[in-house]
């Protein structure tokens, strides 16, 4: 009867144990500005600034953002995160509950350099 009592205490206790995922601390929406730069050779320049909210979400093990993954313990805050070349690149850091990113696209002719910045909202 003794050890009946047990196993049924230790089965409830260990049935009742729920894993909850905790979220990443970079995870969630970014209420972003977003500006938007062009420019060529003939001297057109123009500027366009709008307002997104950015999404990162956690997948699996990885941050995602902007099409882009981290594995989520490879993350620091703070860290400028680069990926690209010289003529098509972006970077990406996450610093104080903020998303900053920086784009840029073009070459000898001119091109389009869009920046994102955003305080975190959920």
């Amino acid at each position: 009867m003794n050890r009946t009592l047990w196993a049924i205490l230790i089965s409830s206790f260990l049935l009742s144990c729920k894993k909850e995922k905790v979220q990443h601390p970079i995870a969630g929406n970014y209420d972003c500005v977003i500006t938007s730069s062009s420019w060529d050779l003939s001297g057109y320049y123009s500027t366009l600034t709008t307002y997104d909210t950015i999404e990162v979400v956690l997948e699996n093990d990885s941050i995602k953002v902007f099409n882009l993954a981290w594995h989520e313990d490879s993350l620091v805050e703070g860290q400028d995160y680069f990926y690209g070349y010289s003529y098509n690149n972006i970077t990406v850091r996450f610093e104080n509950d903020s998303l900053f990113s920086s784009h840029f696209s073009g070459g000898l002719g001119g091109g389009t350099t869009t920046t994102t910045k955003g305080r975190k909202i959920d």
